[in-house]
C-alpha cells in the first residue's frame, strides 16, 4: 500500500518521471471496475492490481485492458505484491488470500484473519520477510454499538502455507476495548519488529488506544506501546463520545542523522516522531489544521517520506485540506509555506524522483516536493480514498470513486486511470 514495509509511499527507483517533465504527462487510459476502489494500485509484472467493492482486478499497465478479474473477493484494501503472487484481504470474513499474479489462481486461501465474524478486512496487507501482516478492524461495531469482542490486534501468517503464525490483541480480552489497526503496518526488518498505528477506544478508556505498538516480529509479543491521546472514547451510536483522535493510518519508518524512528499522523491533526527502539517522542507538531471533526477532519490518511521531509495532508472541514513539507532538521517546521487545498483529502500523498503526488478529493494535484509548486493537475471525476497514487516508469496510476455513509460529497466513479509520458 505504500511502496514498501516502511510505508515511505516513496519509490526510489523512479527515472523517467521527473520535475522537468511532470508537466507533460497525459491521460492514457480509464478503466471502469465494479464497485468503489478505495486504496493503493499495486503495480509489478507489468500489471495494475486493483481491490474495490465488486471485486479484484489485474489490468495490463501498457494499454489499460483487463488481465483476470475476481468478482466474489471483493474489499476495500490494498493488495501487496512478491515474487508473482500477490496477496488480498477481504472485507467479508474477514479472509486472506494468495493467489497467482499471472492469473489470479488461488495459491491458498481462505484464511480467516479474525475469529469475530463481526469484524473486516480493511486493513491491507503486507508482505516481509517470508511472512504477512494484517490488522485487526471492526468498523459495524464501532458504527453499530455493539461492541462485544471488539478487538483490535495484528495477524501473521506464514506467506508460503497460510498458516497462522502468531496473533497480537492490542487491548487485554475484557474491559478496554476497540484500540483496531485501521491500516498497514510497519515492518522493520532488520531489527524484525512490527509497528502498528491504533484507533480510539469504543465504550471502556484505556492506554492502548491512539498509540504506536511495537511488536516482535517473529513471536507476537509486545516490546512497547507509547500513546498519544488518553481521552479518546468514540462510537457513532454510543454516548458519550470523544474527540477521535485516532491513528487511521500506516506507521512511517525513516532514519534521522542515524536515528531510527517511527513516525505517524492523526485524526486530531498531530505528527509525531518516535524513538524506535524506545518508543520515546522525537518530536511532534500539532494544530497542522485549525479544524477539525470525527468523520474527516485531520489526517486521514498516510504521510509520505522522500529521507529529506515528511509530506503530510490534514483535512480543515467544512471543505478545504492543509499540504505541509515538515523538516526534521528543524524539529518539523513547515520546509516550504504551508499549502491550502480547496478540498478535503481522502487520500495519501506519494513521491518519485522529486515529484509529489496529492489527492485533492477528485483532484489529482502534481508538485515539485521540494518547493510545492504546482507542475499540473488532473480532474479524476471520483474522490481519491484510503490510498495513494503509484508512481513507475514515467506513470502515474490512481484509484478513483469512493461512498461514504458520513459524507455526502464524496463523488463515486469506480475507475482506475493511468497518466503517462508521451
Amino acid at each position: 500500500m505504500g511502496y514498501d514495509a516502511n510505508n515511505t509511499y516513496f519509490n526510489p527507483n523512479e527515472t523517467k518521471l521527473s520535475v522537468a517533465n511532470a508537466a507533460m504527462l497525459k491521460e492514457k487510459w480509464r478503466f471502469t471496475i465494479a464497485g468503489y476502489p478505495p486504496g493503493t494500485p499495486v503495480i509489478g509484472e507489468g500489471k495494475v492490481f486493483v481491490m474495490a467493492t465488486g471485486g479484484s482486478y489485474a489490468i495490463n499497465l501498457a494499454d489499460g485492458k483487463k488481465v483476470w478479474e475476481k468478482l466474489d473477493m471483493p474489499g476495500t484494501a490494498s493488495m501487496a505484491y512478491d515474487n508473482g503472487a500477490v496477496y488480498l484481504h477481504m472485507y467479508a470474513g474477514p479472509n486472506l488470500y494468495k493467489l497467482k499474479a499471472s492469473d489470479g489462481s488461488v495459491i491458498w486461501g481462505p484464511v480467516q484473519t479474525n475469529m469475530n465474524g463481526n469484524c473486516d478486512g480493511i486493513s491491507s496487507p503486507i508482505y516481509a520477510g517470508g511472512m504477512v501482516f494484517v490488522g485487526h478492524s471492526c468498523g459495524a461495531l464501532e458504527i453499530g454499538g455493539d461492541v462485544t469482542g471488539a478487538r483490535g490486534g495484528v495477524e501473521a501468517f506464514d506467506a508460503e502455507t497460510g498458516m497462522r503464525k502468531w496473533t497480537y490483541f492490542t487491548v487485554p480480552e475484557t474491559g478496554e476495548n476497540g484500540a483496531m489497526v485501521w491500516s498497514s503496518v510497519s515492518i522493520d526488518l532488520e531489527s524484525k519488529v512490527v509497528f502498528a498505528g491504533t484507533g480510539n477506544n469504543y465504550s471502556v478508556l484505556g492506554e492502548n488506544s491512539d498509540a504506536i505498538h511495537a511488536i516482535d516480529m517473529l513471536t507476537g509479543k509486545r516490546k512497547w506501546k507509547t500513546q498519544v491521546h488518553d481521552n479518546d472514547l468514540w462510537s457513532l451510536v454510543l454516548a458519550p463520545t470523544g474527540p477521535d483522535t485516532d491513528f487511521g493510518a500506516n506507521p512511517i519508518l525513516a532514519t534521522l542523522n542515524g536515528k531510527k524512528v517511527v513516525a505517524n499522523g492523526d485524526k486530531g491533526s498531530f505528527f509525531h516522531v518516535m524513538d524506535r527502539e524506545t518508543g520515546t517522542m522525537v518530536w511532534q507538531r500539532s494544530g497542522l489544521s485549525t479544524s477539525r471533526n470525527a468523520q474527516n477532519g485531520g489526517i486521514l490518511m498516510n504521510g509520505a517520506w522522500d529521507g529529506k521531509y515528511f509530506y503530510v495532508v490534514a483535512n480543515q472541514p467544512p471543505g478545504k485540506a492543509v499540504l505541509h513539507a515538515l523538516d526534521p532538521a528543524k524539529m518539523g517546521a513547515d520546509a516550504w509555506p504551508a499549502k491550502m487545498l480547496p478540498k478535503l483529502t481522502w487520500g495519501a500523498p506519494s513521491l518519485a524522483n522529486g515529484v509529489l503526488v496529492v489527492p485533492s478529493d477528485d483532484d489529482l494535484l502534481i508538485l515539485n516536493a521540494m518547493t510545492g509548486e504546482q507542475l499540473t493537475m488532473f480532474k479524476t471525476g471520483g474522490t481519491i480514498a484510503a490510498g495513494s497514487a503509484s508512481i513507475v516508469d514515467g506513470n502515474v496510476v490512481v484509484q478513483s470513486g469512493l461512498q461514504y455513509m458520513l459524507d455526502n460529497s464524496v463523488k463515486p466513479n469506480n475507475q482506475v486511470i493511468c497518466y503517462s509520458l508521451p
